[in-house]
């Protein structure tokens, strides 16, 4: 069985206790917080990273490594402008330089606009380019 898969779970019945004025706000609800953190965002991670080509070709450096994180930035440029937004508001803050930080920071934000579905649905007409 997918070895994020009882970090999921915990995290769909804690959804379900918790009520949802509280979903997006960590502080009032931060066990909901961890196990995104923890759980989800790392699984998600993992999901979307396993099959990816190891590298893609580049125009100015000819090949460079391809990771989740650049599917996210993909995704933004050819998605709804929504997307577009939160991720530059994600890129231009400078304490996110780790790949996996800016992933978290964009999930949490796809959460709280209530647009996760909506990405994952967009990264799934654009993966077939990007996979192994």
């Amino acid at each position: 069985m997918w070895k994020g898969h009882h970090g999921v779970m915990r995290l769909m019945k804690c959804m379900m206790e918790t009520s949802e004025t509280q979903l997006g706000d960590s502080r009032l609800s931060p066990k909901l917080g961890y196990l995104i953190v923890n759980h989800l965002c790392p699984s998600l991670f993992s999901l979307i990273g396993d099959g990816l080509k190891p590298f893609q070709k580049d125009v100015i450096i000819g090949q460079r490594r391809l990771s989740p994180w650049n599917l996210v930035e993909a995704s933004a440029k050819s998605g709804p402008e929504s997307f577009h937004i939160l991720f530059y508001n994600v890129s231009r803050f400078q304490q996110l330089r780790d790949p996996q930080r800016r992933f978290n920071a964009f999930i949490f934000g796809l959460l709280n606009t209530k647009q996760l579905d909506l990405w994952i649905s967009h990264l799934l007409q654009i993966y077939g380019t990007f996979q192994g």
